[in-house]
């Protein structure tokens, strides 16, 4: 099936996806077959390139780990990449239905920390959707340093005051149930804090927390937008006809010039002109943060040594294994 450098031969489900040479494919893979190994936890996954039963796992291990190989002289590429992890809010949900607000949010969070201690630095600062490696990117959109004070000023604006313990408004952050997940958690739940927002933590089973994120039943939740390369990306996240079930705009935030300008942009063939609708959807994104922009992670290999021709496209996307070989 499909008409790439492989054909899928054989599916066992939670076990093996086994992938053989599609024979019409030009040019042809380096390697005749290839299996995807299913592994869900983390731990087991180290262990098993540990033992030498998997020859590569890419964006898949956590910081930890990666030390380690590092440390054990595995071959470990590393790139730049384009994923995108924002904070994301419910921005039909009061407070977090004012702008200021959600200024505040991104005011009183330190990503550069959590990119430091917890995922040890593999990742750079995002200021948007789009990397700074699109076309369409903007340089000189706002950013919003960390900065407790200016968060208790803005919150001070909109009316919310310290009340009993110093709190301002509570929120519930609901997130999957993964290690690093949960550690980054508790970090934005701290940071949070210093601005009077106490923020309650879900940890849920992955299928539960996706489901209720589609549902747009949160207040606010991080995850990884994967796989953006044209920026008609904003419309199908950010436009008011994106609602849920008709596109990914699950917090519902609206604004008519932003519905206008990605619809322009749509239809736009220049792409100088594109550009710049674009260049003006993200200074009102930053202005108005339906987002905040956390971070975007590097992209990491790990492999057993033979392993060779390791080059990664900026979205990780698999394409570049028919060009791995092993000696």
């Amino acid at each position: 099936m499909g008409c790439g450098p492989y054909k899928l031969k054989e599916w066992k489900p939670s076990q093996w996806l086994v992938f053989e040479e599609n024979r019409f494919a030009d040019p042809k893979p380096r390697c005749s077959t290839v299996a995807f190994k299913i592994i869900p936890d983390p731990v087991v996954r180290a262990l098993e390139l540990r033992r030498g039963s998997v020859d590569l796992v890419v964006n898949d291990l956590p910081p930890d780990s990666l030390a380690y190989f590092q440390k054990k002289g595995y071959p470990v590429v590393r790139t730049p990449g384009s994923n995108y992890v924002y904070l994301g809010f419910n921005c039909a949900r009061p407070p977090l239905d004012k702008k200021e607000v959600r200024q505040a949010v991104a005011h009183a969070l330190d990503p550069e920390a959590i990119l430091k201690y917890i995922l040890d630095g593999f990742g750079r600062r995002a200021t948007g959707l789009l990397c700074p490696e699109n076309w369409a990117y903007d340089p000189d959109a706002v950013r919003y340093a960390h900065d407790p004070g200016r968060a208790r000023a803005l919150l001070d604006a909109a009316g919310l005051k310290p009340g009993p313990g110093g709190v301002r408004f509570r929120v519930l952050y609901k997130t999957s149930n993964s290690k690093v997940s949960r550690q980054i958690a508790t970090a934005i739940a701290q940071q949070l804090a210093e601005a009077g927002i106490q923020v309650s933590i879900q940890w849920l089973e992955w299928g539960t927390f996706y489901g209720d994120v589609k549902r747009g039943d949160f207040d606010c939740f991080a995850l990884t937008w994967v796989g953006i390369t044209d920026p008609d990306g904003l419309r199908l996240r950010f436009s008011s006809k994106a609602f849920p079930p008709d596109g990914f705009n699950r917090g519902r935030y609206s604004n008519p010039e932003v519905d206008r300008l990605v619809d322009e942009g749509a239809r736009e063939m220049d792409p100088a002109k594109r550009r710049e609708i674009y260049l003006r959807v993200q200074e009102i994104l930053a202005e108005d943060q339906p987002y905040v922009s956390l971070w975007y992670p590097d992209n990491v290999a790990v492999a057993q040594r033979g392993v060779e021709n390791l080059v990664l496209p900026p979205d990780a996307n698999f394409s570049f294994i028919a060009g791995v070989s092993r000696r």
